[in-house]
């Protein structure tokens, strides 16, 4: 994967595509999640991820929710990584402020456009 992807929006929402395990899938950029990656169970029993935990979060409405923490490899941007995938009941597959954590990301919703890109690592 190269070491800038660009993403679009559906209406106000931003996303990008991302390949796991070979999979590309397509996920909403959410800042409000500290997390790295959240999956729903379904697509996460379908790629076999190693169990850790259960675990259990808020969502964006206040409300508690339970789940389970799994891990897996991710080629982001220029590096593989091992990360944290957190399950949800819910359809939809977000990107968390963990994984952005040594990125850029520059938006200008109104003209559609999302780009994410590695910082260089500090020595």
């Amino acid at each position: 994967m190269p070491a800038q992807l660009s993403g679009q929006f559906e209406g106000r929402v931003p996303f990008v595509a991302i390949e796991l395990l070979c999979r590309p899938m397509n996920v909403l950029v959410d800042t409000g999640y500290d997390g790295y990656l959240m999956l729903p169970q379904t697509l996460i029993d379908s790629l076999n991820l190693t169990y850790l935990a259960d675990t259990k979060y808020q969502t964006a409405d206040g409300k508690v929710a339970y789940g389970a923490t799994y891990l897996t490899e991710i080629q982001w941007l220029d590096r593989k990584e091992q990360i944290e995938v957190d399950s949800t009941q819910g359809d939809i597959a977000l990107l968390g402020l963990a994984l952005l954590y040594s990125c850029r990301m520059e938006m200008a919703p109104a003209q559609g456009l999302l780009t994410i890109s590695a910082v260089p690592r500090q020595a």
